[in-house]
């Protein structure tokens, strides 16, 4: 069956590596097909997060260039998600256009605390959005305060929004609620929450199988056990499908 892991962050430069672990193996790009290949991973999606230029201005525009250098290098494995920031409103949409002559609808994951704004609720990162939103992109947005994550969904219901991190039962069921009252709104399942046995099981009784991704967060997470997390799980066929790569597919038009 095939594979999209929705959530990853690759790199080029060492320094721009996020996994925890550094020492216990090469941390190369190579290793990054390399280890996806091995947990049987056949596209993976995100932004790359350069953290070492003088300015978040910087920063975002360096990730976007790597990231989209990676797709070049790397067609049909990779699927660039570009960085935005509301401190940089002309620029954000100039990075969105480079990346819709790319080919790419992905924006994210976004996250406050690496792009250095407050909240998704800044009236300059909605607005970067709504113009995301016209060109056909969607945005993978890491988790923050519920308020914060319902009044994007809110400002912006006609665009798909990937919350990322089911984290544990209680924002699970936080998740569950605000999928149910937005239908612009998804899940995916990197980083804290799939390692509790019966919690996807759960997520799809309550919203079903289509808004629901499979993302892992490498390379700070081992993929393979998001795999097999998955796999372990009693679900149909028609449900591991939407899962593991029909959902994907269907936002980032593949």
């Amino acid at each position: 069956m095939k594979i999209i892991d929705f959530h990853t962050h690759p790199f080029i430069l060492e320094e721009d590596n996020i996994k925890r672990y550094k020492e216990t193996s090469d941390s190369t790009d190579a290793v990054v097909w390399e280890d996806t290949r091995r947990a049987g991973i056949d596209i993976i999606c995100g932004a790359v997060l350069h953290v070492t230029g003088k300015t978040s201005l910087e920063n975002m525009q360096v990730s976007n260039a790597h990231a989209l250098l990676l797709a070049r290098e790397h067609p049909g494995k990779y699927v660039p998600g570009i960085l935005i920031n509301p401190n940089y409103i002309a620029e954000s949409c100039a990075e969105i256009d480079k990346a819709r002559a790319a080919g790419t609808y992905l924006i994210g994951e976004s996250n406050p605390r690496r792009m250095d704004f407050k909240a998704y609720s800044d009236p300059a990162y909605i607005e970067i959005l709504t113009y995301g939103k016209e060109k056909g992109m969607i945005v993978s947005c890491h988790s923050t305060t519920e308020d914060d994550m319902t009044a994007l969904c809110e400002a912006i219901p006609h665009m798909p929004i990937v919350y990322a991190h089911p984290g544990e039962q209680e924002r699970v069921e936080m998740h569950i609620e605000r999928m149910r009252t937005h239908e612009n709104v998804y899940l995916d399942l990197s980083g804290t929450g799939l390692f509790r046995y019966g919690m996807l099981r759960h997520l799809i009784n309550k919203v079903g199988k289509d808004r629901i991704l499979f993302g892992t967060d490498y390379p700070i997470c081992n993929p393979a056990m998001y795999v097999h997390g998955v796999l372990y799980e009693k679900l149909t066929d028609a449900a591991y499908e939407a899962i593991f790569y029909k959902n994907a597919e269907r936002l980032l038009k593949l």
